[in-house]
């Protein structure tokens, strides 16, 4: 798989007043959270999304605002929440606006290419209905690489692994996204967290394919951010934001 490496310098005082300038609206939940934080910190509390609930329906955007979306685990009705937050907020009018995934939205019975269909043409009308929005998207986050003695056991014998196959539908939803939408902005956050320090990729191979998969020294559990991954995955967004105002 040939990717291009995620940025890592720290941004410049250039590409955070950029940043800090673009009208963002970002529904999203705890790794959301975790790469905000990362924001934070690097930003010298400059960036502070407001709440959505915060806004009254009528309010402008005052600049980046962020909504916890849905529920994890339902990816289907994130896409309805991310959808009705525009009809609820008439006057929400972002530069950019992002729904992020979770990894827990993705299972090995997830039918990726009916949530993908889903989610193109939710994406589709809402270009339509608001064309002074730039839609961006961003790739869904993984897992780390299950690497205890049972596991191995379970792949040398042939039996599935449940994050092995949940990975494989989070990679096939990321490709069908990066294919469809080539040609817009895309926070490439599964990439991002794959790239280690040392510039070397996490991934495994099943059945002659390559998965990526979340870089252990970034992972505070199976799948939210430590500080590192914070502090690398809030410099990737802010630039990717930044580099949205021209």
């Amino acid at each position: 798989m040939d990717l291009e490496s995620p940025p890592v310098r720290a941004p410049s005082p250039e590409e955070l007043e950029r940043a800090r300038g673009v009208r963002l609206f970002f529904a999203h939940q705890s790794v959301g959270q975790n790469i905000l934080s990362g924001v934070a910190q690097l930003s010298a509390h400059r960036i502070e999304p407001t709440p959505l609930l915060a806004l009254a329906p009528n309010q402008a955007l005052p600049g980046w605002v962020d909504m916890p979306v849905g529920q994890n685990g339902d990816p289907d009705g994130k896409i309805e929440a991310f959808v009705a937050a525009f009809e609820q907020h008439p006057t929400l009018r972002p530069d950019l606006a992002l729904l992020k995934f979770c990894f827990v939205d993705f299972q090995p019975t997830t039918d990726v290419d009916q949530l993908f269909h889903h989610y193109e043409q939710a994406l589709r009308r809402l270009e339509t209905r608001h064309p002074e929005t730039v839609f961006g998207h961003v790739t869904v986050p993984l897992t780390v690489y299950p690497s205890e003695l049972k596991w191995r056991a379970f792949r040398l014998i042939g039996r599935s692994v449940w994050e092995d196959e949940a990975n494989i539908k989070r990679s096939g939803f990321n490709q069908r996204l990066r294919s469809a939408f080539a040609a817009d902005h895309i926070f490439d956050l599964s990439a991002a967290e794959s790239l280690g320090p040392d510039g070397r990729r996490s991934f495994f191979e099943h059945a002659g394919q390559r998965y990526l998969t979340l870089e252990p020294r970034y992972a505070e559990d199976e799948g939210h951010l430590n500080a590192l991954g914070q502090q690398l995955l809030g410099t990737a967004f802010l630039r990717f934001v930044a580099s949205a105002r021209h």
